[in-house]
């Protein structure tokens, strides 16, 4: 599988696919897979029936990856097809040459319970990251959230999506981060009715897989 369609596979959103794999919510991965499955399907029936543009490149992706049912070869299949995408991902992250701040908005569901400065907070996904502040569909409906305004430094391997053709559909200058370990720095007051605070972190660690660490080493 190319990195190419990998980028695109998750910038469709079945990176949760992906990251439930990596945190080994095996369960959630099929849940997700059903959801990702109905989507396909949904978009390719939107291809025959003329509503949208003909696309080859995402047609054939979406043809490869729809099933008839979650048996165990499915399931096998999935889980193959997230640990090739996983290994891309990280294997295509070079570092990047100069310190960047990066801008992540995440809901409060998610955010860390308590905020305070020197503490660490870990993200143990491939989280997706913004060159620019951003607001998001769940801001727009009145839902809030924390931004993060991360700090990388400039040896940090990270895999920017400007690097695809326009297929890729990078909004906000996309940039894919390891999972990593941040310090708090700084705690400010958001910036927007519902942008509740800002947290400015430093990252002080990746969290590559063994063997990329040890091919980095």
């Amino acid at each position: 599988m190319s990195l190419e369609e990998t980028i695109f596979y998750y910038t469709k959103n079945s990176y949760l696919i992906v990251n439930n794999f990596l945190l080994g919510n095996i369960d959630k991965v099929w849940e997700v897979a059903e959801l990702a499955n109905s989507d396909y399907r949904g978009v390719l029936l939107e291809y025959r029936n003329g509503v949208r543009e003909p696309d080859k490149k995402d047609i054939e992706m979406r043809k490869r990856r729809v099933y008839q049912k979650l048996d165990d070869k499915t399931k096998a299949k999935i889980l193959d097809t997230a640990k090739k995408d996983i290994v891309n991902i990280f294997n295509a992250m070079k570092p990047t040459g100069k310190q960047m701040t990066l801008y992540r908005n995440v809901r409060m569901d998610d955010a860390a319970a308590v905020y305070e400065r020197g503490k660490t907070i870990e993200i143990k996904i491939i989280s997706s990251s913004s060159t620019t502040p951003y607001e998001t569909s769940y801001s727009s409906k009145q839902n809030e959230f924390v931004r993060y305004e991360i700090t990388i430094p400039k040896e940090m391997p990270v895999l920017t999506l400007d690097q695809f053709d326009e297929d890729i559909r990078n909004e906000g200058g996309e940039v894919l981060l390891p999972p990593m370990k941040c310090t708090i720095k700084n705690i400010r007051n958001g910036d927007s009715k519902n942008c509740i605070k800002i947290i400015e972190l430093d990252c002080v660690q990746t969290q590559f897989p063994p063997a990329r660490q040890r091919r980095q080493e």
